[in-house]
């Protein structure tokens, strides 16, 4: 591995910074649930130093109730790659014995959670919600 570096909250803080400075149109934060709580006590920080940039968690989906109420209000936009929508597909292929209905649960909160869609000036998302759903059946021959 070896391609990763680690961090402190304040230089986090500083990098969310720096790709608001740099023009960028969001913080898409890809798999971060495991960083959490470290993700947003760097958020608060950039936020007094003005940081406004809309939030992106780009998430496989199995973020626990409790880590998507820890999100309220902060996140702008979620993508939950719902890879399954046929519990027997995915105890299968990726033995993933998610139930259809927990992960429905989970799917809907994000959609209840973040804003209806609406573009900001150069046409880039502002809020919303927006998933990707395989059904492994499609794409899978036996």
């Amino acid at each position: 591995m070896g391609n990763g570096a680690e961090r402190t909250v304040g230089e986090l803080a500083c990098q969310m910074l720096w790709l608001q400075e740099q023009g960028c149109h969001n913080l898409n934060l890809v798999t971060p649930t495991h960083f959490v709580p470290q993700i947003l006590k760097a958020l608060g920080i950039a936020r007094e130093r003005g940081f406004n940039l809309p939030i992106v968690y780009n998430t496989s989906g199995y973020e626990s109730l409790e880590t998507l109420r820890l999100l309220d209000g902060i996140v702008d936009i979620y993508l939950p790659d719902m890879r399954y929508n046929d519990n027997s597909v995915a105890l299968r292929y990726s033995v993933a014995p998610i139930t259809s209905r927990s992960t429905g649960r989970r799917y809907k909160r994000c959609i209840a959670r973040s804003e209806t869609w609406s573009s900001m000036k150069r046409g880039s998302q502002r809020g919303g919600s927006l998933s990707v759903i395989l059904s492994a059946r499609r794409y899978i021959r036996d």
